[in-house]
């Protein structure tokens, strides 16, 4: 399994901190690289989870969780953040997904491919 790392420099982000971004819909793995960059953040993920992903557009002031909330919209990811302040993006749990698709993903019919939440 490939795994992608984003900057380099520890994060410790301060919540309230907005940055001026200007990413284009891209490939996802694309977007969280220019994220991590303009942030100054370190964003963890697997090129197989974003693989075939894109994002949205996300141009303007925003918050290092704002802008993650609207580069994952739509693609059944989430982000969380580890004790030592990486972002990881990982397959949204069965908890935090909406009833109807957490009901998908336990059907039988869905075993073996990917559902794109939202």
């Amino acid at each position: 399994m490939a795994f992608a790392i984003s900057h380099s420099t520890p994060a410790f982000a301060d919540d309230v901190a907005t940055h001026t971004l200007d990413i284009p819909a891209q490939d996802l793995g694309n977007a969280l690289n220019a994220l991590a960059a303009a942030a100054n953040e370190q964003v963890l993920f697997s090129k197989e989870v974003v693989a075939g992903l894109r994002s949205t557009a996300v141009k303007g002031e925003y918050t290092t969780d704002a802008a993650l909330g609207l580069l994952l919209q739509g693609s059944g990811l989430e982000a969380a953040r580890t004790l030592s302040g990486v972002l990881l993006i990982r397959a949204k749990s069965a908890r935090s997904q909406k009833p109807e698709a957490a009901a998908r993903a336990r059907s039988p019919a869905a075993a073996g491919r990917s559902i794109a939440g939202g």
